[in-house]
């Protein structure tokens, strides 16, 4: 899975304290990858990590999350594959599927 995550940052030890509960994720095997950007102050995860966990690991640290995206990519039987976008703001979900076969 691929997630992104809008997190409002406004310094170094805002996303010090992002980068250090993903390296703990990561250690822990549930992530892959991260990639926190303050200039733009949007945080990537890549791992098997479910969406709800990281979501609730970026919001220990005390930062608030404007939205977040969620890519899933899957294969089905006959080796086609299914992605499914979610975008998530903190009122609403909402879901965007394309299938491709």
């Amino acid at each position: 899975h691929k997630y992104k995550f809008d997190v409002k940052m406004t310094c170094s030890g805002c996303s010090g304290a992002i980068t250090r509960v993903l390296d703990k994720a990561k250690t822990e095997g549930g992530v892959s990858s991260f990639e926190v950007d303050l200039g733009t102050q949007m945080v990537t995860v890549v791992g098997s990590m479910p969406y709800d966990d990281v979501l609730s690991r970026i919001k220990k640290t005390g930062k608030e999350v404007w939205s977040s995206f969620c890519l899933l990519i899957y294969i089905t039987a006959d080796n086609g594959y299914r992605s499914a976008l979610a975008r998530s703001f903190p009122e609403y979900t909402w879901f965007y599927v394309k299938y491709k076969g």
